[in-house]
């Protein structure tokens, strides 16, 4: 996609498409003229900078990403444990915790394939909300999602074929097994 912009007087800002993580939001006020230390390497970067000059690294806070893993195991939670074996951890941490750019964006993904494969589910397109399940390694959802696709009665369309008969009276056609004629009530 290409960038959209907006022309603010003479100053001219870009908003990018990037597949970057929504939930997280940093309140803390930065006055503009502050300077912001990596903590990885000590270089100065400015307020706007979101990755160190020399190094690359994010200048976010890293808290904020075990935050976002948080949501994301609380909105799904079949997701636990693929979540867990990525972060090589046992069970999460009590407090805020630090995540990689890198895992937090794979986290991203597999919720996002989740809530995708979810819909899918919900439009009752079993099929391929089963390859998303498949997709993530959750192999008891694709079976339970198929099974649905098992259960779905489907209507059968009967035609039948309407035989009129021909009134004695009027000469009005009656469908066959009418007690009275429409037209003129009279006995066909």
């Amino acid at each position: 996609m290409q960038p959209l912009e907006k022309t603010i007087g003479e100053e001219r800002r870009f908003r990018c498409q990037v597949r970057a993580v929504p939930e997280i939001r940093y309140e803390r006020y930065v006055p503009p003229d502050a300077i912001i230390i990596c903590p990885n390497c000590g270089a100065r970067n400015t307020r706007d900078d979101k990755l160190c000059k020399r190094c690359q690294a994010s200048l976010r806070d890293p808290r904020a990403y075990g935050r976002y893993v948080r949501q994301v195991i609380q909105r799904h939670p079949e997701l636990r444990g693929g979540i867990l074996t990525c972060l090589r951890l046992s069970d999460l941490p009590a407090d805020d915790f630090y995540v990689s750019d890198v895992v937090v964006m794979n986290i991203a993904n597999w919720a996002e394939k989740a809530d995708v494969a979810k819909n899918l589910e919900l439009a009752r397109r079993f099929e391929e909300s089963a390859r998303q399940y498949e997709d993530l390694g959750l192999w008891a959802d694709a079976g339970r999602v198929r099974a649905l696709a098992i259960r779905v009665p489907t209507q059968t369309i009967r035609e039948r074929e309407i035989v009129l008969v021909k009134c004695r009276y009027c000469g009005s056609l009656n469908p066959q097994g009418y007690l009275k004629c429409t037209s003129c009530g009279g006995l066909p």
